[in-house]
């Protein structure tokens, strides 16, 4: 029932109400408010929020305290996730996937072990950084050769360095030094 300033849920049902196009719940919204000061918003087309002419420059915001479950968030811009303090994705399908515009490029998966893979057909692997207010690509793995690396500056091993040859023929370890030498 709607009062003039807002609707009142009445009768046996008193915590749901229904707001309903031509009196159809069928198309409709309806609002449950449980005891715990929880409101469940069900609608039978989905739910938008936002460009609602109003004055106030929040009013176009969602703001949750809780859990929202859902399978899909849309924009029609750029998404900003913003926390306080960490962000955490839970996959329980193993893989978190990487898109772009419906086209699969790349996946973060638990499968043995944490495996970061490319799922573009012989596109590189590029490691890019800033050094001195300049990006530059630190390290690219050639997925059309194999995954042979390439790195921008020296390499540093700690410990041993093995060569294995897995194909036909001798496995080789070149070495190239430049300058005069101490």
């Amino acid at each position: 029932a709607y009062n003039g300033s807002h609707f009142a849920a009445m009768g046996a049902n008193s915590n749901a109400a229904w707001i309903t196009a031509g009196g159809n719940p069928a198309h409709g919204l309806r609002l449950s408010a449980g005891g715990n000061g929880s409101l469940s918003v069900y609608a039978s087309r989905g739910v938008a929020i936002g460009e609602y002419p109003t004055t106030d420059p929040g009013a176009d915001n969602l703001s949750v305290a809780g859990i929202v479950k859902t399978t899909e968030i849309e924009s029609s811009g750029a998404l900003l996730l913003d926390a306080a303090l960490d962000i955490t994705i839970d996959a329980g399908g193993q893989d978190i996937i990487l898109s772009d515009d419906g086209t699969i490029f790349g996946t973060l998966s638990n499968s043995s072990g944490f495996q970061i893979r490319s799922r573009v057909n012989n596109a590189d692997m590029l490691f890019r950084g800033v050094d001195g207010g300049t990006e530059f690509t630190a390290l690219t793995l050639d997925m059309s050769e194999g995954g042979n690396a390439t790195f921008a500056g020296s390499t540093t091993a700690k410990g041993n360095v093995t060569v294995t040859n897995t194909g036909a023929g001798n496995a080789y370890l070149k070495a190239f030094a430049t300058g005069t030498g101490a």
